[in-house]
This record gives C-alpha cells, structure tokens and sequence, in this order.
C-alpha cells in the first residue's frame, strides 16, 4: 500500500474511533462537553500521529479541577469502562491515604529484605493487566488455514469491485435523472406547458423505477401529487444528498479494498517463501506478544497527597514508566493518567456564583439557569486562577507535564433532567429483562429534580440518592413476592406524592 493511500486508512480508523468515543462518553457524563473534547482531543493525537514518532511518556496526562458531583470520577470511571471493558476496571488511588511518604511502598512495594517484597504491588504490570481479559496469541495458521484466509480475502475483494460497478451505475443514473429534472425545467420555462416529474410517476411503466431509485421521502413527496414544479426542487435536493452518500460509501469501499489486496499480498509472500521456514527472532515476538490494552489511572484529590507522590508521578508523566521497588519496570506509555483536585474550588465558586452560574442562592437580579455561553465568558479568569492555586501546591517540573487542565462546569438544571432520564433509561433495561416497562411522568422528574437542587456542593450525587429513595426502593417494595408483567407508570397525585398503577 502506498504511504499516502496508508495515512488515508490510518485517519479514516482514527476519525471512526474518535467518533466512537466521544458518543459513548456523551451518552453517559453530562453537561461536561469540554472535559470530554480535551479527553478525546488527546486521543486523537495519539492515534493520528503515532505512525510519525515514537511517543514518550503516557497517552495523556489530565488535570479535572471543580466541585464535587460534577462527574469528574464519573468521566474517568465511564472511560475505563470503554477501554477495559468495565467501570470496575478504573484503577483510582486515593491520594489522601499518602499524605506520609513511606505510605508510597502500598503501591510499589517493599524494599528488598523487607515483609511483603516478595508480593505484587498494586501498580506492577500484573496486578494491572489482572483487570483485563488478556487475549492469548494464537498458534501460528496452518496451511489450509491460509488458503482459506486467501480465499476468503479474494471473495470479499470480489464483492468490493462489484459493490463499485454498482454504486459507480447508480451514480450515473441519479445524475442523468437530474440533468433531465434540469432540462425539464428550461423546456417549461419555454412553454405553457405545467406537467412536472409527478407526470412520469404515474405512467405506470417509468413508476417502479423511480421508486427504486428516490429516497423513500422523495416518493412521498410525488404521491401528495401538488400538480407544480415545487416538488422538482425537493427531488433534486434528495438526490443530491444521496449522491454524497453513495460518494462516501464509494470512497470507503476503495479504501477497504486496498487494504484487502494489501493482506492478500502478505499471504501470498508466505506461500511464496514457504510456509516450512523457522521463524526468527524477530517473527518470534510479534507473534507472543501480546496486545497492549489501554489502561486508566484515577489519582484521586492529588493535592493532599505527599510530594513523594508527586515524584513518583514525575517519572510516570515524564517517562510513561514505573520503577518499583523490586526493580521492575510497569509500562504506562498505553495509560491515562487523570488527577483530580479541589485546588482553588471556592475561588471558582465565587465567581460563578458572582455570575449567577450553577445554583448560588438567587438573587433578584440573576437569572434563573444561565447556560453554557455564560460559563465560557468567564472560564478564561477561571483558568488563571486554577493556574494561580496550583501554583501554591504544585511545583512548576510538575504542572509543565501536565496536557491538559479541565475546569467542570456546575451542572445546569437542564444537566439534572438529562443525567435523570439517563438513570430512567438504565433502570428501565434491568426491569425489561423480567418484562417490565417503566414510564416516569414528567411531574414525577420534577419532583426528583427539584428536591435535588438544593445542595450544589454535592451536585448530582444527590439526584441518583433521591431517584432511588422516591423511585427504585418504593418500586422494588411493591413489586416483591409478585408475579407482574406489563408497563409500570409512576406518577404523582394531587399531594405530590409519588404513586405507581400497572398497565397491560
């Protein structure tokens, strides 16, 4: 494959993993869109850019400052859980257990000749890679193997030329269909004559075609039958959008099949080689080696740890590497490494509140939920003064390698409603797996929401405690000891309090 044809798959991966990532996080960690562009952001350099230069040091080094129950754990929790395959999996340290520097060796062990040398630390490649599922290297393929690999490949390079021919045909069709919808419209504009597109779609011989070839809102379009030259304009609009579509979808098939015929390649330069030929050094470890997964490390309130950490980190964010007390190396060059600090929290507090940002107390002159365009006017002094704090507890070697510093916004009340209907969402599958449907009125959300505002400083920890309390518990209660099946709708009475009736 040529190097540029090579970049072009390379960035088409990237873009589709960032993708991937970004709707994954934004689907669970609300009204925090900053902190999860910085995230991806980072990502996104490491993927695009790892096939120029040797990376040095971990994936990305992230500094989460704000109040609590803003989703600074949650975003890291919810990243673990992408990369590792569950929210268990995130490896938090509390930092304030290691406010004493010998408290240091709980995580990278005993010196030599001290108890417990002979045991794992918690942050040795093992006891990491223990939260992963590791998948062993396979044996090497046989030779029918291989023949059936080729045959497969050669099968499915077969399908991408014909999928070509055939996106390459429609493409021409739609394009000739509109050069005539054009022509159409100057031999109009030259005549009296009023018949439009709608004229062919009746005629019973040229109607199936169209069906087939219009975007099924096009031939709805054409059955409302307007009798005017309206409709022209909406087809030729609808067959523009799919004539980018079936570019796309050129473009991608192009693409796979030169990665295609690159394998094939591969495969027939063994055949060709000799499938009987002792592998070197070399092949030997590519093939035991085994994938590097992509790990997460939650350095929990860094600022109350003791500077011995601080050091320890040093290496990490410098290096991408850990020496323990062993002598062993962990490898952390495949880590994120998230701290996250109170540093200068009622500092910022103070001037979102000034701002009427978050849920101060209201004042006559502030508004009641000011939204994201309010917090970004003021998130540049929000910086400098986050800047200005860690000046007082960090040293500079350390702040310079840190990536990325991220302020969490107080969450919007909007925020609360979104965070809850994804609470319902996940409450809703585990009841559907006994047969249960969940409805939640609104006057029911508004209730939980507004019972969950009064307390910015623990912000949505407070949402999830009142949604379980009002809902999930009271539910869990009336649903025990009894067979139910149908939909449970949960709403309020008059009072305001919350009552639940079944549905068939």
């Amino acid at each position: 494959m040529e190097p540029k044809q090579q970049r072009e798959l390379t960035d088409l991966k990237a873009v589709d993993e960032i993708v991937k990532l970004k709707v994954f996080l934004e689907k669970r960690v609300k009204g925090q869109p900053k902190a999860i562009n910085a995230l991806c952001k980072i990502y996104e350099y490491e993927l695009g850019l790892r096939w120029l230069e040797k990376r040095k040091g971990p994936l990305g080094v992230l500094m989460f400052l704000g109040p609590s129950g803003v989703g600074k754990t949650e975003l890291a929790r919810m990243l673990a859980w992408y990369f590792m395959g569950s929210v268990d999996s995130l490896i938090k340290i509390d930092c304030s257990a290691f406010s004493q520097p010998h408290m240091i060796h709980s995580l990278i062990g005993a010196p030599h000749g001290y108890i417990g040398y002979d045991k794992e630390p918690p942050l040795s490649m093992a006891k990491l890679k223990s939260r992963f599922k590791i998948k062993k290297p396979s044996k090497p393929p046989t030779i029918d193997l291989v023949e059936k690999q080729r045959t497969d490949i050669i099968k499915r390079i077969r399908n991408c030329n014909l999928k070509l021919i055939d996106l390459k045909n429609d493409f021409r069709v739609r394009m000739v269909f509109i050069r005539g919808i054009r022509d159409h419209h100057r031999i109009l504009q030259g005549s009296n004559d009023q018949q439009t597109v709608a004229d062919l779609f009746k005629n019973e011989e040229t109607r199936l075609p169209i069906i087939e070839m219009l975007h099924p809102d096009s031939v709805k379009i054409l059955d409302h039958d307007i009798n005017n030259p309206a409709e022209d304009a909406a087809i030729l609009l609808g067959l523009s959008s799919e004539l980018k579509q079936i570019y796309c979808a050129y473009k991608e098939t192009e693409i796979t099949r030169e990665r295609l015929r690159t394998e094939l390649g591969a495969i027939n330069k063994k055949q060709i080689t000799g499938q009987n030929t002792k592998p070197g050094p070399k092949d030997d470890q590519e093939t035991d080696k085994e994938p590097e997964p992509r790990l997460v490390l939650l350095f929990d309130e860094i600022e109350k740890a003791n500077t011995t950490l601080h050091q320890l980190l040093l290496q990490i964010m410098e290096d991408g590497q850990l020496t323990l007390a062993n002598g062993t190396i962990t490898d952390l060059r495949n880590a994120f490494i998230i701290l996250t600090s109170n540093v200068g929290s009622a500092s910022i507090g103070n001037i979102l509140n000034k701002k009427g940002i978050g849920f101060a107390p209201p004042r006559s002159n502030t508004k009641k939920d000011v939204g994201e365009d309010s917090f970004q006017e003021v998130e540049k002094n929000i910086l400098v003064i986050a800047e200005r704090e860690m000046e007082k507890v960090f040293r500079p070697e350390f702040r310079r390698r840190i990536d990325e510093v991220v302020v969490f916004r107080p969450l919007s009340k909007k925020t609360f409603y979104e965070i809850l209907d994804y609470q319902i969402e996940l409450f809703s599958q585990a009841l559907n797996i006994i047969g249960i449907d969940l409805m939640v009125d609104q006057e029911v959300k508004d209730i939980i929401v507004g019972q969950s505002l009064h307390r910015p400083e623990v912000g949505a920890s407070l949402l999830n405690h009142k949604f379980k309390s009002l809902v999930k518990i009271p539910l869990g209660k009336h649903l025990s000891g009894e067979k139910i099946e149908g939909t449970v709708v949960v709403y309020a009475d008059p009072t305001g309090n919350i009552k639940f009736s079944l549905r068939d």
